[in-house]
């Protein structure tokens, strides 16, 4: 169920039924970087920001997926700290300089009236995904299975990537500072709305739309309602959650700019740009860039 913005200090995310300050965080101090203004953003992204029909969305921007908070970092983005990563992944890392850039461009879309919307990934204990809800099971070729390398065949037929554990959802009984890595931290005041994703053990869900089996978060349907046909997207990560989501929003009828430094990558940045042009996304080098990077 999506979370009002008014409703982030209260008491409950009905369908979760968990307290909402377990997605939020107060934003720690991190290093400043200048105000972003008029001057230095792009015109293809300024032209429209008085529009009601553009809104940004933000891409599971959550402890558990950066470099600089998490112990199941994302590489730039890459899940999994504790597991070796190759040698050809040479991806830049979502740090504390990532951490405050992405603050940064959201307080100033939010300045300026745009709706902020967020996923956030959610996930039970139990949830289809982790490596550790698989111990002693074999990958599909027959290996053990290594978190952010191995692949399981399901019963159903459906290839499922084997995760570490993040993002899970606390039960009620915990304390909102001890949720950890589910948290957001980009500061809650900036939120319209957030919408939890992966929220059923049996389905993953990279999109911010729906998950695995189908079913919608809500996302699409909040667009349509309040008439949002062009949408500004960053986050984490890359070739995963930023792309299955900027692919659904595209084949929905939305279209989507992408600021792909306001992205990391867990795998291959030139891999979730290829999918995000494929079906007619816009991706921008940066704010500040002129041109849609060449890949």
């Amino acid at each position: 169920m999506p979370v009002q913005a008014e409703k982030l200090g209260g008491p409950n995310i009905q369908k979760l039924g968990i307290k909402a300050e377990y997605y939020i965080d107060s934003a720690e101090k991190l290093p400043e970087l200048p105000p972003l203004n008029d001057a230095n953003i792009n015109l293809t992204i300024r032209q429209p920001l008085n529009q009601k029909d553009v809104a940004v969305v933000l891409i599971d921007l959550q402890k558990d997926f950066t470099t600089y908070y998490a112990n199941q970092a994302v590489r730039g983005g890459r899940l999994g700290v504790p597991v070796p990563v190759p040698e050809t992944i040479n991806e830049p890392k979502s740090d504390e300089v990532y951490i405050q850039k992405t603050i940064q461009a959201t307080k100033y879309f939010h300045e300026k009236g745009l709706k902020i919307i967020g996923t956030l990934d959610s996930h039970p204990q139990d949830h289809i995904s982790f490596a550790s809800n698989h111990i002693g099971q074999k990958d599909e070729h027959g290996n053990d299975i290594i978190p952010n390398v191995s692949r399981i065949i399901l019963p159903d037929g459906r290839p499922q990537i084997m995760w570490p554990d993040h993002c899970v959802r606390p039960d009620s009984s915990m304390k909102p500072e001890n949720a950890g890595g589910i948290q957001t931290y980009i500061p809650w005041q900036y939120f319209t709305i957030l919408f939890p994703k992966g929220t059923q053990q049996n389905f993953d869900s990279y999109s911010g739309a729906q998950d695995k089996g189908g079913t919608s978060t809500g996302l699409i349907e909040y667009l349509n309602t309040n008439l949002i046909n062009h949408v500004i997207v960053y986050g984490l990560a890359t070739d995963v959650c930023v792309a299955d989501t900027v692919v659904d929003l595209q084949q929905k009828g939305i279209e989507v700019t992408v600021v792909l430094d306001l992205c990391r990558a867990a795998f291959s940045t030139k891999k979730g740009v290829r999918n995000m042009e494929s079906v007619g996304a816009t991706v921008l080098d940066s704010l500040e860039s002129d041109n849609t990077i060449q890949m």
